[in-house]
């Protein structure tokens, strides 16, 4: 038991049973096994937003009298795709990259 939990029960602080810290350490366990999982997703959800944010630049591009999507505009969507693959990453703290003007 590292830490000392109380309860707040009918206006007053008491000491937990065992039982309750086991429950509520049980529960901080779980929570942060999930923490990594919940920030991937959250992260994937933001990327694919900024990637669909962009596909116009591509639909654009591929119509038969289109303008082509500039180096910088290319460049921001591959990095948005390759972001999870770098070392470092932290889905916890990604750093977006900037996106270029239309």
């Amino acid at each position: 038991m590292a830490d000392e939990y109380n309860i707040f029960e009918n206006g007053e602080l008491r000491p937990a049973t065992p039982e309750e810290i086991a429950e509520i350490e049980a529960r901080a366990a779980a929570a942060e096994a999930n923490a990594l999982p919940l920030a991937t997703d959250a992260f994937n959800t933001e990327r694919a937003a900024k990637l669909a944010e962009t596909d116009w630049w591509a639909i654009r591009a591929s119509e038969p009298s289109g303008t082509p999507m500039t180096d910088d505009q290319l460049a921001y969507r591959a990095a948005l795709r390759a972001m999870d693959d770098a070392e470092d990453f932290d889905p916890f703290n990604p750093v977006w990259p900037e996106s270029p003007s239309s």
